[in-house]
């Protein structure tokens, strides 16, 4: 079972996980200290109010001695004790902070024996109370007061908003992310149809930041010096073609002066030999600037028009596949490259069988002969220009290296690729284009 090879992450995906992770982060970070401090204040608040009601009711027993009782209940109470309190080993985490912050409070409005107040929040079930010990003269008051604003839900009330005003901020990150990665594939695209040998629009140098305008000027001006050293080349083969040609056809004039015809015949064949060299050279070079338009092929006719005309020329040939199966491509190039691999299946291996398979999302074609085929470990070396295996494929038996070259380089130039493979029933050269 083979096992699909899952495709990597873009760039602005790996950038968008990134920024999103770190802001969820961020975010429960900021809400967890902001929580906090929101809590800690509303609670000191309470710790302030309720220190200045007791004050006051403490002063007013010197005159109303029942007022402590009356105000007395389950939210807020008040007791004189004659020792001071012992503050319990596991009070409410925060209760130091808010003591803290309240002696500040009470050294600004000048109380004296702030040292002495001792405060706490603990209790039973429910929230925490708030316990407080004041110093009045020569005996103590005891405060009780219940609170809710040591409950982080009560310090939450902010979450919504500064959890909208993040996700705005988020979104704005990804789409300024977006703005500059947006540009990435366009280099990913040109470079492969480079590579292709495609012609490939110019990239637009006036879109996105500095860099990636940069680069594409960049990427634009190698594209042309690409372009241009190909025209060289060809332009310079064809020259060169086109000399040799001269020289040939003098060749071709004097040998027929050749009295032993013995010599004459080799001579000849030397000079054929000269001549498809110089053919599939120049065919080679014009084929890697094609740039031939794509139309809309029937391909099993294609195939079938091939196979008819190798059978004409008396060799065994077979075309099995449906018909009207129809791909988009360069018809000539395409005709050019699938002639290659029948002539070579007929050539090494007596007989041509061209299978054509269809695929939802490709076409395959098998061009099966009988012959002994390429070894494993030189398939990838077959494709390069000029290559020539073994005795059975030399200049002898007219080969000169560029047939299966220009194949590959039509099979790629149309996104498609080219394989080799041994089977039961022969040697497979296998093309797959996309639909």
């Amino acid at each position: 079972m083979v096992e699909s090879k899952r495709q990597p992450a873009s760039q602005f995906t790996r950038l968008a996980v990134g920024i999103t992770v770190g802001f969820v982060l961020l975010h429960l970070g900021l809400h967890f200290f902001y929580a906090h401090e929101r809590m800690v204040a509303n609670t000191l608040t309470f710790a302030k109010s309720t220190f200045d009601r007791s004050l006051a009711v403490a002063e007013l027993q010197l005159t109303h001695p029942d007022i402590a009782a009356r105000l007395t209940g389950p939210e807020f109470s008040l007791e004189n004790i004659d020792a001071p309190l012992v503050i319990p080993q596991r009070p409410w985490p925060h209760s130091d902070e808010v003591r803290e912050g309240l002696l500040v409070y009470l050294d600004a409005i000048g109380f004296v024996g702030a040292a002495d107040v001792r405060l706490w929040f603990g209790g039973g079930r429910g929230p925490p109370r708030l316990v407080m010990q004041i110093p009045i003269q020569d005996r103590w008051l005891k405060v009780e007061a219940g609170t809710t604003t040591t409950s982080w839900g009560h310090s939450m009330a902010g979450v919504f908003w500064t959890t909208m005003i993040a996700v705005m901020v988020w979104l704005g990150v990804l789409w300024a992310t977006r703005r500059v990665t947006r540009h990435l594939p366009r280099f990913a695209v040109a470079a492969e149809n480079l590579g292709t040998t495609r012609v490939a629009d110019p990239l637009p140098e006036n879109q996105g930041p500095r860099e990636i305008r940069h680069a594409s000027r960049a990427f634009n001006e190698m594209q042309q010096r690409v372009q241009n050293y190909l025209e060289q080349r060809t332009r310079m083969l064809a020259a060169f073609s086109h000399d040799l040609r001269t020289l040939v056809t003098r060749l071709q004039l004097r040998t027929a002066l050749i009295d032993d015809t013995t010599q004459r015949g080799k001579a000849e064949q030397d000079i054929a030999a000269v001549t498809a060299i110089l053919d599939e050279s120049l065919i080679y070079a014009r084929d890697e600037q094609s740039q031939e338009a794509d139309t809309d092929i029937d391909l099993s006719s294609l195939l079938q028009t091939l196979v008819d005309g190798a059978i004409d020329q008396g060799h065994v040939a077979d075309f099995e596949g449906a018909s009207d199966v129809l791909c988009t491509g360069q018809p000539s190039a395409l005709t050019r490259a699938f002639a290659n691999l029948i002539d070579n299946a007929i050539h090494y291996g007596n007989s041509a069988t061209v299978r054509l398979v269809e695929h939802e999302a490709h076409l395959v074609v098998d061009i099966v002969d009988q012959g002994p085929g390429i070894p494993a470990r030189d398939h990838e070396k077959v494709l390069e220009p000029y290559v020539r295996m073994d005795a059975s494929r030399s200049r002898e038996t007219g080969g000169t290296g560029l047939g299966l070259a220009i194949v590959h380089n039509v099979v790629t130039r149309h996104s498609g690729s080219l394989t080799f493979h041994h089977e039961s029933d022969g040697f497979y050269a296998t093309v797959t284009l996309p639909r």
